[in-house]
């Protein structure tokens, strides 16, 4: 028997027998009338805004198609940075430096990929880590210490004009 012959009347014979199994069964694959709302919510990349999860998706709706989700974090951060960079870290403990610190990396992982900036390679990320975290050092250092904060500052400077 030819391959097409051999497919066709598998099936048909499947076909035949699935039929005979239903009757006999009363089962059903699937119900022979679906009613169902094809996404009642609304979602957005990964987040899914339905009655379940808010009081009013309609208005969230409006509000994602006004000003999108990534502006409205970005917002938030850029707000929330300049508070974080005014903070007096020494009264901090150290898991409380760590979720600083935390924001911080992902703050500066959003502002290279907004730049376009590619995944440097690891010493590359390495070295830019080590400027980002003197730099930070240095805005610390300028409000606990403003006369060694002038003096490294044009340390840095000077080494930079090389």
């Amino acid at each position: 028997m030819p391959r097409a012959d051999a497919t066709a009347y598998s099936t048909e014979l499947l076909s035949l027998w699935l039929e005979q199994w239903q009757r006999l069964s009363g089962a059903r694959l699937a119900p022979e009338m679906l009613e169902q709302p094809v996404n009642p919510g609304w979602t957005f990349g990964n987040i899914f805004v339905n009655s379940g999860n808010s009081s009013d998706p309609a208005t969230e709706l409006r509000i994602v198609q006004q000003v999108s989700y990534g502006r409205q974090l970005g917002r938030t951060m850029d707000a929330l940075a300049v508070l974080v960079d005014e903070v007096d870290t020494t009264r901090l403990d150290r898991e409380q430096r760590a979720a600083l610190d935390d924001f911080r990396q992902v703050r500066e992982q959003v502002e290279d990929a907004k730049s376009g900036l590619q995944a440097p390679a690891d010493a590359t990320r390495q070295l830019a880590a080590g400027i980002r975290s003197l730099a930070r050092g240095l805005r610390e250092l300028r409000r606990t210490d403003p006369a060694l904060h002038r003096t490294l500052a044009a340390a840095l400077h000077d080494a930079l004009q090389d």
